[in-house]
């Protein structure tokens, strides 16, 4: 007996082929590859924890054969009955292979909207969920869960600290910054603001946001104190906000501002202006300088704390964009004609990029975080794992 596949994704639609309808299933269904399902000859597998995949058989008798295997269907009978795989851990960090994306876990259905890690945990979110999962695979937790009033904007932020967790919720006439306990816990709300918040951030003791035309800063612990400490215009592309252990920095238009976190009170920021738009989303900090990036030239400049003066240290790169850095190299996004990619580059420069992962994404690449082993991205409700 001959056989063809398809693969295809899916989670709650069937296969229709060859006027036959396959079974409708998902991969909570099949209990993430544990089991598959049968129907019309046409066999139903999860595969990667996330996507199903769809055998289609010549025989249309062959779901119900008798020397099939309930659970673990074949199109053959030569076909050795398959093993199912582990479904209790994902890919594991030293059994990965080097060339390929790691799934690590997914949300229930939207996309993630904030990405970030500590080193031990990814913790991710979609504004009204936050999860986390072990860098090195395993099962995903969920920390919590709150309905969004009025609707959930796209643009989440996800900061952390020693022990929190932080998601920055714009729903409908509200706007929270809301903080869980990184072991899980129900939300607790620092901060609740009548305007749309841009960003947030934290460092040990603070929590600044960018709200409008203005930065604060309060207390983490019963935020009651709220101080100005800015007079900026914010707007739709301000939604990164960094801080380190003396400043704050953030990108508007085609300049980079930065500004002491201690201030007492409203400040001018210091500002650097390159010119070309730069992207407010994907700049990133390291101990020597800022990085930012221009998708539409192509370029990514450095910029030292030391002297604040740009310096462009890649070109040819349109579409560059999620930069981080671990100090001796920065790695970027750009997407290409069969898919997007992570390169990486030396910090300051002088070579050209070449790829930190050699892998080829069919889904734009998003919210780039690094540890000391491995790189992170999103790929629509995907978390994904690389090596750097």
């Amino acid at each position: 007996m001959t056989r063809r596949a398809l693969t295809v994704i899916a989670f709650l639609t069937g296969c229709s082929l060859l006027n036959r309808l396959g079974p409708r299933t998902s991969c909570d269904a099949l209990q993430q590859g544990l089991v598959n399902a049968c129907q019309d000859g046409i066999i139903a597998t999860c595969v990667d924890r996330y996507r199903v995949a769809y055998e289609v058989c010549d025989d249309t008798a062959a779901c119900a054969a008798s020397w099939q295997v309930q659970g673990q269907f074949r199109c053959s009978q030569d076909k050795p009955v398959p093993n199912p795989p582990d479904a209790g851990t994902n890919s594991d960090a030293g059994t990965c292979d080097p060339i390929a994306r790691c799934l690590l876990a997914a949300t229930d259905s939207a996309d993630v909207q904030a990405l970030a890690t500590d080193g031990t945990y990814v913790f991710f979110s979609d504004c009204r969920s936050v999860w986390r999962v072990p860098v090195t695979g395993g099962e995903r937790k969920l920390l919590a869960f709150e309905p969004a009033v009025g609707g959930c904007d796209s643009r989440a932020s996800l900061t952390l600290d020693q022990t929190d967790v932080y998601l920055l919720r714009n729903e409908g006439t509200v706007s929270r910054v809301v903080r869980v306990p990184k072991a899980g816990g129900p939300f607790t709300v620092v901060v609740t603001s009548p305007f749309y918040l841009y960003a947030a951030t934290v460092d040990a003791t603070m929590l600044y946001w960018a709200e409008v035309d203005k930065l604060r800063r309060a207390p983490k612990i019963g935020p009651t104190d709220v101080t100005t400490i800015a007079m900026s215009p914010f707007n739709d592309q301000s939604l990164r906000l960094v801080v380190d252990d003396a400043y704050l920095y953030w990108v508007v238009g085609r300049s980079l501002y930065r500004l002491t976190k201690t201030v007492p009170g409203p400040t001018d920021p210091q500002a650097v202006t390159i010119n070309e738009k730069i992207d407010a989303k994907t700049f990133t900090v390291d101990g020597s300088a800022v990085f930012v990036a221009s998708p539409t030239e192509g370029t990514l400049w450095r910029v030292p704390h030391a002297t604040m003066r740009p310096v462009q240290i890649v070109t040819g790169q349109t579409g560059l964009r999620y930069v981080a850095s671990d100090g001796a190299n920065v790695y970027f996004s750009v997407p290409g004609d069969r898919g997007s990619r992570v390169l990486r580059v030396r910090v300051t420069g002088g070579e050209a990029p070449t790829p930190a992962t050699d892998v080829l994404t069919q889904s734009d690449i998003g919210f780039l975080r690094i540890d000391d082993k491995a790189i992170y991205w999103r790929e629509g409700f995907l978390v994904v794992r690389g090596p750097k």
